[in-house]
């Protein structure tokens, strides 16, 4: 996984990624880091781990890109 991520379940527009909370439940095991616009973040099996600013408003911003992390 990386780089850019569409989602079929959006026919309606441009190819779009999934939402961070879309993504968050798809991939629910693992470590990944996601890139969304002007912004990063983190989820950790599933729990979204950002900045409380984001907290509530955040979780609709299409998902750019998400790189899995292996350790």
């Amino acid at each position: 996984m990386g780089g850019k991520l569409s989602n079929p379940k959006y026919t309606w527009t441009d190819k779009v990624a999934y939402t961070v909370k879309e993504f968050a439940q798809k991939f629910s095991r693992g470590t990944y880091v996601l890139s969304v616009k002007k912004h990063a973040l983190t989820i950790k099996n599933g729990i979204i781990v950002d900045n409380s600013d984001k907290k509530f408003t955040g979780y609709r911003r299409p998902v750019l890109s998400a790189y899995k992390v292996i350790v």
